[in-house]
């Protein structure tokens, strides 16, 4: 068994990314770009596309519509001020398909992909469910009830970009927990998707459901600024605890 799981789903206009996140961590996130006019991708390193994080909740009713249980399943998240429209239904055209409508981004699954991403929403559920909701000794971290929080509950804590770290200019919507982590007094290793970069640092997406720029020069591990998917961050302890990444 792994900790991780991604799948891309592409059609002619519309991309699809699934990132299951760590399966100690309740959310899974959909991340989708589409083709310009001259035939290119939009780029989610450079913040294009469009990407929803998605609850246990969230999963529960997107596998009813999958299991044909009902047929559609309809809902707005809400981040900061912004609203996303967001629905899961059965179609019928020539055959039957699933459609996926995030905001202006609408993915079309054909046969062979409707399976693929049911199958990988059953696991990804039975996984999250077995590992996100208990505390144990013996995992990478440890949470509390309220330690991931959903979309609309993200924190974004922006630094400016200097030699150093200044004060943080924070926007906060409702205060979520930090991670509480088994560490070495120096470095912590944390899960996280790089959702943005400058020369000296980068901007990421940590299990807390904090987004916050990390310098560079703080991050001890190697890292791949252009993946989309989860990754593990080796970084500074001090700056993770000044930002309440860590406790």
């Amino acid at each position: 068994m792994v900790e991780y799981h991604n799948k891309s789903f592409f059609g002619s206009k519309v991309g699809m990314f699934f990132d299951s996140g760590s399966w100690t961590n309740q959310n899974i996130f959909l991340k989708f770009i589409k083709k310009r006019a001259n035939g290119t991708w939009e780029k989610p390193s450079q913040k294009e596309g469009k990407s929803i994080k998605f609850s246990l909740e969230d999963l529960a009713n997107i596998l009813r519509v999958l299991t044909k249980e009902v047929l559609s399943w309809n809902t707005v998240h809400v981040f900061e001020e912004n609203k996303t429209s967001i629905s899961f239904e059965w179609e019928k055209g020539d055959k039957e398909y699933f459609g996926i409508k995030v905001a202006d981004y609408y993915k079309k699954l054909n046969y062979a992909e409707t399976v693929v991403f049911k199958a990988l929403l059953e696991h990804v559920f039975e996984e999250k469910i077995a590992h996100s909701t208990v505390n144990s000794k013996n995992s990478s971290f440890k949470k509390s009830a309220s330690s991931v929080a959903n979309a609309e509950t993200s924190e974004l804590v922006v630094i400016e970009e200097t030699e150093g770290i200044s004060e943080p200019k924070s926007r906060k919507t409702s205060q979520t927990s930090p991670l509480q982590l088994e560490k070495d007094s120096e470095t912590t290793t944390v899960g996280g998707v790089c959702e943005g970069k400058t020369e000296k640092a980068l901007l990421i997406l940590f299990e807390s459901g904090k987004q916050i720029w990390i310098p560079k020069s703080t991050i001890r591990s190697d890292f791949d600024s252009e993946s989309s998917g989860m990754q593990q961050f080796t970084i500074d302890t001090w700056v993770l605890k000044k930002h309440s990444v860590v406790a």
